[in-house]
């Protein structure tokens, strides 16, 4: 009985033992194990199959906690710096300016605008007025200004300006467009193999190069008026002039001729008139008194007819 006592003993210290020596073991395996994939470089391929299998991301490619707020601000990133286009203005300016001499006035006008390398478009001068229409460069649009106001006294200033930037681009950008379009048809022009395909090619580019052609001349219209500012300056003598300046001798004869001109036309008028409506309505009166009262003599006998019995009643009478 002791023996066998000792013997279950003995077997279960053995197994005791081996199941501490056993465990001792697979805890440093599986430590190491862990050493080992901490230390192991992870390339990104790896570890997005990884990921993608479901298995948990490193603590190296986790999100990193937020930092602790701290009472110093935050170093503002950079701005990206923005990519504007230019601005385009059509710029007009009209300019009533009351000058003591208007020929002069004009010359001053003219050299201010050929010294800024504009130009005059175009001027109506009468003898009591003269407007201009002028064209400078947008740069010197300002200066421009400012030397013609000294030239009289300013009694009408009226400034403009269109944005016209959206549009511009707009039409820059699709005529290149149409371009490379055009550049691409014609290499497929040289491709072609049929003529069906050759005739669709051709037309298609004359299409092209009709739209090129419009828009370009939409596009050289805009860019002028951008380019070249429009100021439209009028010129007015003083107010006394404009009082003592009766109709001349020359005046009084043109306004002569024209009365007599006047008379005439209406005199021919009433010529035209009398021989278009008189002579019908005098035929139609000759006519009419010839049948009453000529050889035929209608009304004539009519009154003859109704007399004729008054008088053979009286004549049985007596």
């Amino acid at each position: 009985m002791k023996r066998t006592f000792k013997s279950f003993a003995r077997a279960a210290i053995r197994i005791a033992l081996a199941i501490a020596v056993s465990g001792a073991v697979l805890s440093c395996g599986r430590a190491a194990e862990l050493g080992g994939y901490q230390d192991a470089p992870t390339s990104g391929k790896a570890r997005a199959e990884s990921f993608a299998d479901g298995a948990a991301a490193p603590a190296s490619d986790r999100a990193p906690s937020p930092a602790p707020a701290s009472s110093e601000p935050a170093p503002a990133e950079p701005a990206p710096q923005a990519v504007s286009a230019e601005r385009k203005l059509v710029r007009t300016a009209y300019l009533r300016l009351r000058v003591e001499s208007l020929e002069a006035g004009e010359k001053a006008a003219t050299a201010i605008v050929a010294g800024l390398k504009g130009y005059v478009a175009s001027t109506n001068a009468s003898e009591y007025s003269v407007s201009m229409t002028l064209r400078v460069p947008q740069a010197a649009f300002d200066a421009a200004l400012s030397s013609l106001e000294p030239l009289g006294k300013a009694l009408a200033r009226n400034l403009s300006a269109e944005d016209v930037t959206l549009r511009y681009y707009d039409l820059a950008g699709r005529i290149e467009t149409k371009r490379a379009l055009a550049e691409k048809y014609r290499e497929y022009l040289k491709r072609a193999s049929s003529i069906d395909d050759l005739l669709a090619v051709e037309a298609r580019l004359a299409d092209l190069q009709y739209e090129i052609e419009r828009l370009g001349t939409e596009f050289k219209g805009l860019a002028d008026l951008v380019d070249f500012a429009t100021i439209t300056l009028e010129l007015t003598p003083p107010p006394s002039e404009l009082r003592d300046r009766g109709p001349s001798f020359g005046d009084r004869i043109t306004g002569v001729f024209k009365s007599f001109g006047s008379f005439l036309s209406v005199m021919a008028a009433g010529l035209v008139a009398l021989v278009i409506f008189g002579i019908p309505a005098v035929a139609v009166l000759a006519t009419l008194f010839w049948l009453l009262f000529g050889r035929i003599g209608l009304l004539v006998k009519l009154f003859r007819l109704v007399a004729k019995p008054r008088t053979s009643g009286k004549a049985r009478e007596a």
